[in-house]
């Protein structure tokens, strides 16, 4: 088995951010993937993607789906990583994932980790990259589909949903945003 991080994280992220992706998609064309996002806000846009990740061999391979939703005062992003055969992720912790998103240039400010609706959740404060705009947020991770006789697993779903306001997230929007993560896997 090929044990697959930092490269699969990396992968997701950079589908995650290119919103232009020659397989980017309307939120109507989300329906073909494997997460989906129930109820979105009518006030806002969804784009979708997919694209295979790695080559095989040593940097493993699979499939990464994401699905941005950009509301008015408002960032989420879904991602899925889906190994593929040979391949598998480690399980981290949300800091650890969410320090690979290069969508922000500083995070700080860390709550506990907690769950909700089986997804590992943290707060956090961050800088957006490019801007320099200060968001509050939070991050999660659900992993599924251990792989036998090893450490690793199958799918990765993380993401994060951040307000462009200085109000932290609350518990029930918390609740709501991972509670509206739906996936026909496990």
């Amino acid at each position: 088995m090929k044990r697959l991080l930092v490269g699969v994280l990396l992968s997701i992220l950079g589908v995650a951010l290119q919103p232009d992706t020659a397989s980017a998609a309307s939120a109507a064309d989300c329906a073909a993937l494997s997460i989906r996002v129930k109820n979105l806000p009518e006030a806002s846009s969804a784009q979708c993607g997919s694209e295979p990740f790695g080559g095989g061999g040593d940097q493993g391979s699979g499939t990464d789906e994401y699905i941005q939703i950009m509301g008015s005062d408002s960032i989420t992003v879904v991602s899925h990583a889906a190994a593929s055969s040979r391949t598998y992720m480690r399980r981290l912790g949300v800091k650890d994932v969410i320090g690979n998103y290069g969508i922000f240039e500083s995070t700080d400010n860390w709550g506990d980790e907690t769950e909700s609706n089986d997804f590992a959740v943290r707060r956090f404060n961050a800088k957006l990259a490019g801007s320099g705009a200060k968001v509050v947020c939070f991050g999660f991770v659900h992993f599924s589909g251990h792989v036998a006789r090893s450490t690793g697993y199958r799918h990765l779903i993380s993401g994060y949903s951040c307000n462009f306001s200085s109000t932290p997230p609350t518990d029930s929007r918390i609740d709501q945003v991972v509670g509206s993560i739906d996936f026909d896997f496990e």
